[in-house]
């Protein structure tokens, strides 16, 4: 039975003859033709952007295959992940990039001002930003910095997906661990700075951070430390990274 989703979509591309990939050209990477049986072969940002001009087009990749099928009604190019619709391939060239995400930024610093002026207002009281503040400002700078489609809140699992339909599910801390319920098919893991700056501990398949996880707890979450994901982290291959916008 196939689970509905209503990803948030920001653009699309109905058209073969469209610009901005990241702030890319998609003629820069097809100066020499391109043809469905040498899809395979190319980097996965140039292949999203080569099946947009094809038509189509299906890739694997360790957690599953993507199938790319121009919708007839719409003219959208489609994504399915194992044979389910996740979405329309998404557009870049509307996403905000490096300004959006600086003003993310000074956002969180003044969150963080704001804090420290209540602590000392009052004394052994804490007002650390926590909970779905931190998890949702976490989405939000991942949606920019890799591109990625946020999913409607509270979707199962993931958080959004990637160009190739690659299914992600976003953790942020403020701390030195974060707790995973399920295994995700991909898992980006962020910390953030009081500063308002969003480092990547971890960017890759969700089956070894699962693995390395400790045992479930009463509530079914596995927790993981940082030191541990960033050592997971060196393992990665590059074609299993969601990659970051070319801005």
């Amino acid at each position: 039975q196939q689970v509905e989703v209503r990803p948030r979509v920001r653009q699309v591309l109905p058209q073969a003859n469209e610009e901005g990939s990241c702030g890319q050209d998609l003629r820069e990477d097809l100066a020499g033709g391109v043809t469905a049986s040498t899809l395979i072969s190319i980097s996965s940002m140039v292949f999203a952007r080569s099946a947009a001009l094809i038509g189509g087009g299906v890739m694997s990749d360790q957690a599953g295959k993507t199938e790319f099928r121009r919708d007839e009604n719409t003219g959208l190019l489609m994504a399915y992940r194992d044979g389910m619709l996740v979405g329309p391939v998404i557009g870049m060239g509307d996403f905000p990039g490096p300004a959006d995400l600086e003003r993310v930024r000074a956002i969180v610093r003044d969150i963080y001002r704001a804090v420290s002026e209540l602590e000392r207002m009052y004394p052994g009281r804490r007002f650390t930003p926590d909970g779905h503040m931190v998890g949702s400002l976490g989405e939000v700078v991942a949606a920019e910095r890799y591109c990625l489609n946020l999913f409607e809140p509270s979707h199962p699992v993931h958080d959004a997906y990637d160009r190739l339909a690659r299914l992600v599910q976003i953790k942020t801390t403020q701390g030195n661990k974060v707790g995973i319920n399920e295994c995700p098919d991909y898992l980006i893991v962020l910390r953030m700075s009081r500063e308002g700056e969003f480092e990547e501990v971890y960017n890759g398949p969700g089956d070894p951070v699962w693995e390395a996880a400790g045992k479930p707890m009463k509530n079914g979450q596995r927790q993981i430390s940082l030191s541990k994901l960033r050592r997971l982290s060196l393992d990665v291959k590059p074609e299993d990274r969601i990659e970051e916008a070319a801005y």
